[in-house]
């Protein structure tokens, strides 16, 4: 495994962070798509349902909407059943599609930015419910997915973390937390994170598509590829 950090001084005034997205960086996969996936298998939705989410989806990734399908999923849940049953679903989606298909090579990376003082900041556009259980896994310090408030007139959007909210939450965390992003670490894989990976001084990307291998490459920012899952099926 390649060493991940450079060496630096400790810095006693602030504080470092690795802050690292959770669709196709530390999970294989986008969470949204899984969770779909894992309802209708599990019968929880329709079929109607699905193709519905699935177009939520597209017109999110289009830019045509401002929240993903996990994001009305969660609401749909929240709203019909109880805090228990919507828990034992989220647990069953975590032990089921997300734990598997975690690579291996991120815990390592995280273990090695935690044992240089770095904290762990995990983000995503999935809903911080939706991410608790690996929240809880990789032991991060900090959880700044998107959060949502449920209520009988439907939800209310407290946190929404993609593209350039992604970007405006790390500096507003950074000011807040005395964080120095000059020599923090942002970790993601895709062109909608490319704000995200602005935000810290050092850039790592993880499996880039050509578009984001591309700049990638121009910026001269760190590459790594990632392979193999925590569960190999």
């Amino acid at each position: 495994m390649k060493k991940y950090l450079k060496e630096s001084k400790i810095n006693t005034t602030n504080k470092k962070a690795l802050f690292v997205d959770v669709d196709h960086t530390i999970v294989d996969g986008s969470t949204p798509v899984l969770f779909l996936r894992f309802l209708l298998k599990n019968k929880i939705i329709t079929k109607k349902t699905f193709f519905k989410g699935l177009l939520y989806e597209l017109l999110f990734y289009l830019g045509i909407i401002r929240y993903n399908s996990t994001i009305k999923m969660q609401s749909y849940f929240k709203k019909n059943n109880t805090n228990e049953i919507v828990n034992e679903i989220i647990q069953r989606f975590w032990q089921e599609e997300v734990k598997p298909r975690i690579f291996k090579e991120v815990l390592e990376l995280i273990k090695s930015y935690k044992k240089s003082d770095y904290k762990i900041v995990m983000i995503s556009a999935t809903p911080d419910i939706i991410l608790r259980p690996l929240e809880k896994f990789l032991n991060v310090d900090y959880n700044l997915s998107s959060k949502i408030i449920i209520n009988r007139d439907g939800f209310k959007i407290i946190r929404y973390a993609m593209k350039w909210n992604k970007y405006r939450i790390i500096k507003k965390f950074a000011r807040e937390n005395k964080i120095d992003l000059k020599k923090s670490v942002s970790c993601s894989d895709g062109k909608n994170d490319i704000p995200m990976l602005l935000a810290c001084k050092e850039k790592l990307v993880v499996n880039p598509k050509i578009f984001v291998l591309i700049i990638a490459f121009i910026k001269r920012w760190k590459i790594l590829r990632f392979k193999e899952h925590l569960e190999s099926k």
